[in-house]
């Protein structure tokens, strides 16, 4: 959790300013809207870009973007999915995930993680 309302909830950057694109809803442009995306992001100073998606295939315009993003510091994370494995399998994304009902998380093969656990 980023921030919240709720006192209660404290987030652990309340006072961060969140930017949103929408990329994947427009397919008549392709990948190029998600390249279009990390340089607009990368435009506006945000040091994390979150991906809440998975594909099944990649992209190498995006991909170069990501990794030139990753050089400069910026956090890249992605969905984890364990079926469609772009772009959380680059080694300079962070996939983001939950564990699957019996709690064991299902990150077997990737390069780069970071868990976390709240208690």
């Amino acid at each position: 959790m980023i921030g919240s309302s709720n006192p209660a909830a404290m987030g652990v950057a309340p006072a961060c300013e969140i930017y949103i694109a929408e990329v994947i809803g427009d397919l008549v442009r392709g990948w190029g809207g998600l390249a279009e995306a990390l340089l607009w992001a990368e435009e506006q100073g945000c040091q994390v870009v979150n991906m809440s998606f998975a594909c099944p295939t990649s992209d190498q315009v995006s991909e170069k973007t990501m990794q030139r993003l990753d050089e400069k510091g910026v956090i890249l994370t992605a969905s984890f999915n364990a079926y469609m494995h772009w772009p959380h399998e680059l080694p300079w994304v962070i996939a983001v995930g939950m564990p699957h009902q019996h709690g064991q998380w299902t990150f077997r093969w990737m390069e780069k993680q970071a868990c976390w656990r709240a208690g």
